[in-house]
């Protein structure tokens, strides 16, 4: 997959995940092991897509709202332009959809997890608490006020944030990292 097509997928499935659709992805693990692919890998497990690793995946598939079915049969990421397009079946019969959903779902579970750490950002000062914070509704200025921090500072961070999570607006950053799991809890001492 060229980085155009990868982009042009990154901004398909942040649309989805927009919407809270759900999105399930098991890679080939040579191939989330090559460094430009386990980065793009890191940031769908990052973005909230579910993400397990298998030694095989036998054909690459995508089944959506189990209505419709798109198989390719291109090896390795394929080839470019017009022979992958001729190289992908795009389905909508029922059993055929049903077949490969099931196909999918027997994959799945014999995949293993992909582990990826915390959000590099979350690891920098009051980041996680600030989201935390976010996804309770607390103004910025009650944030600084906990925080021991300037309004001006959280401001900053929020700002930060947002635009590193793709969010609209202060709740959705919440709520994304809530999804997300960035929001363990913690053991605090008052």
């Amino acid at each position: 997959m060229s980085p155009v097509e990868r982009e042009g997928e990154r901004l398909l499935l942040l649309n989805l995940l927009r919407r809270w659709v759900r999105i399930s992805v098991i890679w080939e693990e040579r191939l989330a092991a090559l460094p430009d692919v386990r980065a793009y890998v890191e940031w769908q497990a990052r973005s909230g897509i579910q993400v397990r690793t298998s030694a095989q995946v036998p054909v690459p598939l995508s089944v959506v709202d189990n209505t419709t079915a798109v198989v390719g049969s291109f090896a390795d990421g394929g080839s470019a332009g017009r022979d992958r397009e001729e190289n992908t079946t795009v389905s909508d019969c029922p059993e055929t959809v049903s077949m490969l959903h099931y196909l999918f779902l027997g994959l799945w579970d014999e995949a293993k997890p992909f582990s990826v750490s915390v959000h590099p950002s979350l690891e920098k000062g009051h980041a996680q608490e600030v989201l935390r914070m976010l996804a309770n509704g607390s103004t910025d200025e009650q944030i600084a006020h906990r925080l021991v921090v300037s309004k001006r500072t959280v401001s900053r961070t929020v700002a930060r944030l947002l635009d590193e999570m793709n969010a609209r607006s202060r709740f959705e950053a919440g709520a994304i990292a809530a999804r997300r799991g960035y929001l363990v809890a913690t053991k605090r001492a008052f």
